[in-house]
């Protein structure tokens, strides 16, 4: 896959991905476990000393509101790792993961991680760094609800296109990674019927292009400019 240029952006907040060096370390702590599709790895409001690493897979980071619907935090992918919050404060989970593919997870224990600590310090200083990108991504959250839709939906773009573009000859690009429209919409807090209504618009003015279930950046360039007025 060639390249693509970035505008700056950083790894993406709907994203988690983490380095390998410590967090090999932290992963050997771990115990494998499988999931399937739709199963739940740990659900909103539970507590557990356990954090958790995507081996192979996709999981679904979202929190539940009290009508009903859902807001998706993030994704999480190989090599990446989530749920440390309920982990270590020791607080009910403020949100629920669950697998959307085929996927297999390792559980890592606070005791554990706790105990290699004594020998290797690195490791907190790794849990500490995903603690406090978990709370950007909450903090970009909460930012991004506060703007026009049509910036939200810009700024989901890019972010894709960083993470899963994939230059065609014609220098489009196709996003090798099929989102449905309900989790784009559920991305960045709006109803199905807007985020349509948006792809449309982005659709017309030649920005974007549908193609089957692959969804096409005609014209990343556009992408890139619109984004750019909201980067944070």
């Amino acid at each position: 896959m060639n390249e693509l240029p970035t505008a700056g952006t950083g790894s993406s907040p709907f994203l988690l991905s983490e380095g390998r060096s410590v967090s090999q370390r932290i992963a050997e702590l771990g115990t494998l476990r499988k999931y399937r599709p739709g199963e739940f790895v740990y659900r909103q409001g539970e507590s557990s000393s356990y954090f958790h690493r995507v081996v192979s897979g996709r999981v679904r980071i979202f929190m539940s509101n009290p009508d009903g619907s859902e807001r998706v935090l993030s994704y999480a992918e190989p090599e990446a790792s989530f749920g440390e919050c309920g982990c270590f404060d020791g607080i009910p989970r403020y949100a629920s993961s669950v697998a959307v593919e085929p996927s297999e997870v390792l559980a890592i224990s606070r005791g554990s991680v706790l105990a290699a600590a004594q020998n290797d310090p690195e490791i907190l200083l790794e849990i500490a760094r995903r603690l406090a990108h978990k709370q950007r991504v909450l903090s970009l959250h909460i930012a991004t609800d506060g703007l026009p839709v049509r910036a939200r939906v810009a700024l989901l773009f890019n972010h894709l296109l960083d993470a899963y573009g994939e230059i065609e000859p014609d220098k489009s690009v196709r996003l090798s990674v099929r989102h449905r429209i309900d989790d784009l919409a559920l991305l960045i807090g709006v109803t199905r019927v807007t985020m349509s209504r948006e792809l449309s618009h982005f659709v017309s003015e030649g920005i974007l292009l549908k193609v089957g279930r692959d969804i096409v950046i005609v014209d990343p360039a556009a992408i890139r400019t619109l984004a750019s007025e909201y980067l944070m």
